[in-house]
């Protein structure tokens, strides 16, 4: 039995879709896509996806051609959700696959997308498990959102994600090539640029400034900055703080982030200038 992905077709399947992103995002009306957009990108060669398990509505990706300064016409994927109970069953993983594939049918070779690099679910679906890359920093991009992802009054900083979809990188992580884990790079001299510490339960930044002396090297950030931002506000705005001054930095001197190395306190960014 397999996930069933299908491309969206009549407005009654935009308003699933539109049901979906307010259970998934738990988002006030006014901030969930509408069931007369996404229509709207399904006639003007937008790609609309819904995928169901057991004929049940569970996720969905939906994204639009695009132009961006540094690439030729491509595809901006806007948004794409699993329903909270069907997540880790790599549902969002085959959606994304099937994603590609319907981009690729319509002669476009190109992906982008935003999400918050200290969500590092989201950073191991991204980098690790599709091959996408990033070395474009955005801050602030929605400013305060109110739903159960955004909460808390946070900057809404994105990483802005290259996924080439032909790419070798991309056709070895589809076909199941093994991902290195942290003692593999530490015990080929990568160092840990900004290693936190450890104080009440919780992991806080490093308080020194970049400095770039290593390629490539790895970047820690919390892996449970979720948790963080319900629970301690004031610590996930000092890992927002931290992170940008990092990765800003990283991104200017020419370096990509390109894998997402996962850990039960800790995830580690692979930072590398061979992007």
């Amino acid at each position: 039995m397999s996930l069933s992905i299908t491309p969206v077709h009549h407005i009654d399947e935009c308003k699933i879709i539109e049901g979906l992103i307010a259970r998934i995002w738990d988002c006030p009306p006014e901030q969930v896509v509408p069931d007369h957009m996404l229509i709207t990108f399904v006639h003007n060669k937008g790609v609309v996806l819904l995928a169901r398990w057991l004929k049940e509505p569970v996720g969905f990706a939906f994204g639009f051609p695009s132009w961006h300064g540094k690439f030729t016409l491509h595809h901006h994927s806007h948004m794409a959700g699993v329903l909270p109970e069907y997540q880790d069953r790599n549902f969002a993983t085959q959606i994304k696959f099937a994603q590609r594939e319907a981009v690729l049918s319509q002669g476009l070779k190109r992906m982008t997308w935003t999400f918050d690099p200290l969500l590092t679910r989201n950073a191991n679906l991204n980098l690790r498990k599709l091959g996408a890359i990033s070395n474009t920093y955005l801050r602030n991009v929605y400013g305060e959102l109110q739903d159960s992802f955004n909460a808390g009054g946070i900057p809404t900083d994105r990483f802005l994600l290259d996924w080439n979809l032909t790419s070798e990188r991309v056709t070895a992580r589809m076909a199941g090539q093994v991902q290195p884990t942290l003692s593999e790079l530490t015990a080929q001299g990568l160092p840990i640029l900004n290693p936190p510490y450890e104080q009440a339960g919780w992991w806080h930044p490093a308080t020194a400034t970049p400095a770039l002396t290593a390629e490539p090297f790895l970047l820690a950030v919390p892996a449970n900055f979720a948790q963080m931002r319900q629970a301690c506000t004031p610590l996930a705005y000092q890992w927002r703080a931290h992170s940008r001054e990092w990765f800003e930095t990283a991104f200017g001197q020419g370096y990509y982030a390109v894998n997402l190395i996962p850990g039960s306190n800790l995830c580690y960014y692979l930072m590398s200038q061979a992007g």
